[in-house]
């Protein structure tokens, strides 16, 4: 969870998705900086709450949050899938064809833009090219 205090702006609850790479683009946001710069993240007040995401990565996987969802990828191909809403992540929907499943065309999506993100990071990491 993250608070932003905005004075004169009235206070309301958005259900999105979040994480620490938000906070820069999102205060840039609310300066209205007219500057270039870089960041990940995504600025929360101006997003569209089905444009959220998240990602993060844990013992030689990467996890991308969107559209409800969990995607676990180890780099090379999609492992597992799980709603956000499987909060002990038991019931893989990779290959299911429940209900709950995720639609064909929202998965690759979800890979293409996993995909994009971690070139973009290591590419820039590598290259030492954090800034605009």
């Amino acid at each position: 969870p993250i608070i932003i205090y905005e004075p004169g702006r009235q206070p309301e609850m958005q259900d999105k998705i979040a994480q620490q790479t938000d906070i820069l683009p999102t205060v840039m946001g609310m300066l209205h900086y007219p500057k270039p710069y870089f960041g990940f993240g995504i600025d929360l007040l101006n997003t569209p709450a089905d444009s959220t995401w998240a990602v993060n990565y844990l013992n030689g996987t990467y996890q991308y949050v969107k559209h409800g969802h969990v995607l676990q990828f180890d780099g090379e191909q999609t492992k597992a899938v799980y709603s956000l809403r499987d909060s002990l992540m038991q019931n893989n929907l990779l290959n299911s064809h429940s209900q709950s499943s995720i639609p064909n065309s929202q998965l690759e999506e979800m890979v293409r833009e996993l995909k994009a993100i971690i070139q973009q990071y290591m590419e820039r990491m590598t290259q030492n090219r954090l800034q605009p």
